[in-house]
């Protein structure tokens, strides 16, 4: 079997990525938008993108949203955390990614 290009973009591999510190440490990264507070507004937001082979997220792009600013606050958290790579064959590759990000207000 050939090896695969560089580029290559894998859905599937032996080791998907994980965000290092867990989703936990993509929430902290969240701010919830006043709006969607203010309006009651609480979802999940889908978001697809794909980490890179030094575990960065590039092209975060948000499949479905809830409104009221919350996808854009997703794909703002999701640029700061830090993923361990996915891996084929022991070899860090690119890997298309989805996530679903959960809003909810915390009543007080």
């Amino acid at each position: 079997m050939s090896q695969s290009a560089s580029g290559e973009i894998h859905t599937v591999v032996d080791v998907m990525p994980e965000i290092e510190g867990g989703l936990s440490a993509l929430y902290k990264k969240i701010k919830y938008p006043q709006k969607a507070i203010s309006e009651g507004i609480s979802g999940r937001v889908y978001l697809q993108l794909i980490v890179d082979e030094n575990g960065n997220a590039q092209n975060p792009e948000v499949l479905r949203d809830i409104g009221g600013g919350c996808g854009e606050a997703a794909v703002e958290a999701i640029k700061k955390v830090k993923f361990t790579p996915g891996k084929q064959g022991g070899k860090a590759v690119k890997v298309k990614y989805s996530l679903p990000v959960t809003f909810r207000i915390e009543e007080s």
